[in-house]
């Protein structure tokens, strides 16, 4: 079953220990990915606190007024991990969607060959009909809308059989 009216973070199962790759995708922590997951639901998505360990460092540039760029690397901390949280709550929210529990790893349940077919046969097609000049809000919404009405049918595609089979 795919997302529902009523559907809460919370129905989604949780696991002690993180999916295998070989059957399961952790979803990166990108706007994109939280679409999937709230999309595909519960049946096809778990949740594991077994998190992946980040980059060790955070990369980062900065231009100086005569043009030239410094890169440097800090350690990648809880405060970083916190603000991309911040920010993914804040698109949730202008889609309409509750934020996300914190402190997770996401794996939707594909394997490897599945994973190809399904990011194919939505992937290419999420931002048709975007207009020029829209605001962030009506994007989030327009990404969000779009992958309600294309992931279901990725999914069922992807998990045919006969289109995985080599």
């Amino acid at each position: 079953m795919l997302a529902r009216m009523s559907q809460s973070w919370s129905d989604f199962p949780v696991v002690d220990v993180a999916p295998d790759l070989a059957t399961h995708e952790r979803l990166e922590d990108v706007t994109w990915s939280l679409f999937v997951a709230w999309t595909a639901g519960p049946d096809w998505v778990v949740a594991t606190p077994d998190r992946v360990e980040r980059e060790p460092v955070v990369r980062s540039s900065a231009e100086a007024d005569d043009g030239t760029i410094d890169y440097w690397e800090v350690p990648f901390s809880a405060q970083d991990q916190d603000e991309i949280d911040d920010h993914l709550d804040s698109e949730l929210s202008m889609a309409g969607l509750p934020p996300r529990p914190r402190g997770y790893d996401w794996y939707l349940r594909l394997d490897m060959a599945q994973r190809s077919v399904f990011g194919d046969r939505y992937g290419p097609y999420i931002e048709e009909g975007l207009g020029d000049g829209e605001s962030v809000r009506e994007y989030i919404r327009h990404i969000h809308k779009r992958m309600s009405d294309l992931v279901p049918e990725a999914l069922e595609y992807a998990t045919r059989p006969s289109n995985t089979a080599h």
